[in-house]
């Protein structure tokens, strides 16, 4: 995880090799485990910290796809791996979303920031399109997030992320075209 994050984006694009399936698989796991946490946390990490690193691997295709495709976790089926890993972060979203507004809290802020980019890249493919579009809970928080006036606190946020009204501005836009 520290690799991914230390690597420039340009190199992650270009060097797929340097990221395995079972290094993906670990990293969901990781989502998976912290997300059945109550405080989502999995051994010393918020469920913040795989996401992000998700997003910088994300912004290589073959990584996605690889991803979406040979997911091994203890709780996917190779049938469902898309709809489950898709559900994970909708359902993470939902959960840290509603609370965006009522306590201001950086650490909520910036999980839906990273949510948020991981739906951004993802709809960067056509053929994830619809899985995205059937969420309708997903597509309210994101329409929601548009022309919700509340300010969201985008301080923390790396330069390679997109802030919370500009990733669901580029998912519509991504969707529509």
């Amino acid at each position: 995880m520290i690799r991914a994050l230390l690597t420039d984006i340009n190199q992650i694009k270009i060097d797929s090799s340097s990221y395995s399936n079972q290094i993906l698989n670990m990293i969901i796991q990781l989502c998976i485990d912290a997300a059945k946490n109550e405080r989502y946390r999995y051994n010393g990490s918020h469920i913040s910290e795989p996401l992000t690193v998700l997003v910088k691997l994300f912004y290589n295709d073959e990584l996605l796809h690889n991803t979406f495709c040979n997911n091994e976790t203890k709780s996917s089926s190779s049938s469902s791996n898309i709809q489950s890993l898709i559900e994970l972060f909708v359902l993470l979203l939902i959960k840290f979303y509603r609370k965006i507004n009522l306590d201001n809290d950086i650490l909520e802020n910036y999980t839906c920031v990273v949510i948020l980019n991981l739906f951004w890249l993802i709809s960067n493919h056509e053929k994830y399109h619809q899985i995205i579009r059937n969420h309708e809970q997903l597509m309210d928080i994101i329409k929601h997030a548009i022309h919700d006036e509340e300010n969201f606190t985008d301080t923390f946020m790396p330069r390679t992320m997109k802030s919370i009204k500009q990733s669901a501005n580029d998912i519509l836009k991504n969707l529509n075209s």
